[in-house]
């Protein structure tokens, strides 16, 4: 009852305030950075993946499919020869079933003839140890702005660690298709109600994550 008070009072405001929101999206020749966020579908995961495990070498079971969630921001650098390449800066991933974290920076490269593809490699310390792990993307499956989508994997050793990333830069954009469409909107308010709406990116879901849901969604959609 209390949390479909707070969904009424929060409609109730925002409909009242004319409040109106812009999309950032990443486009060449733009001079500012832009905030990405890693949305429903981002998972880490984490063991002795093939062919380690096969050759039993190694034999240590894979764990995970937990929540990734975080932030990251993307600048436009000067496009190449068939391709566009962005700097990718303050990557802040967390995993909190496990208090997991991951911190750094790198670079996203998009190609610029059909079918979209793009590469994502990102230098990150994990869990604030120090210690510089390069992770690298194959160069399939990722989507022309404002969605970026990957699987990142870490150096090939017995123990890795691959990290699914599926990320927008409209923050309303709750399932980083692309587009803001009520299904968000839904999807949204399910993970909300579940304790999973961190829609700020502070660590924690809150009230105010539901305001500042509602604000983007409707200024986007």
């Amino acid at each position: 009852m209390r949390n479909a008070m707070c969904i009424g009072a929060a409609v109730v405001f925002l409909a009242g305030s004319g409040w109106v929101a812009g999309a950032d999206v990443i486009e060449p020749g733009a001079p500012a950075t832009v905030v990405y966020y890693l949305r429903s579908g981002s998972t880490e995961r984490e063991g002795c993946f093939p062919p380690d495990l096969g050759d039993g070498t190694c034999g240590c079971p894979v764990r995970g499919g937990f929540d990734l969630r975080g932030t990251f921001r993307v600048a436009v650098n000067a496009p190449t020869t068939g391709s566009q390449m962005y700097t990718v800066t303050s990557a802040h991933l967390r995993v909190p079933a496990i208090g997991r974290t991951f911190d750094g920076d790198g670079r996203y490269q998009s190609s610029n003839v059909a079918p979209p593809s793009g590469r994502l490699d990102l230098n990150m310390t994990f869990d604030r140890t120090g210690e510089v792990v390069r992770w690298n993307s194959d160069s399939s499956g990722v989507v022309s702005s404002p969605v970026v989508r990957a699987t990142l994997v870490s150096a090939p050793a017995c123990f890795n660690m691959v990290l699914t990333i599926r990320a927008t830069s409209l923050l309303s954009d709750w399932n980083a298709d692309g587009q803001v469409t009520v299904g968000d909107l839904f999807l949204f308010l399910k993970e909300w109600f579940a304790g999973d709406g961190d829609a700020d990116d502070n660590g924690a879901t809150t009230v105010q994550d539901l305001f500042t849901f509602l604000r983007a969604w409707m200024g986007a959609a």
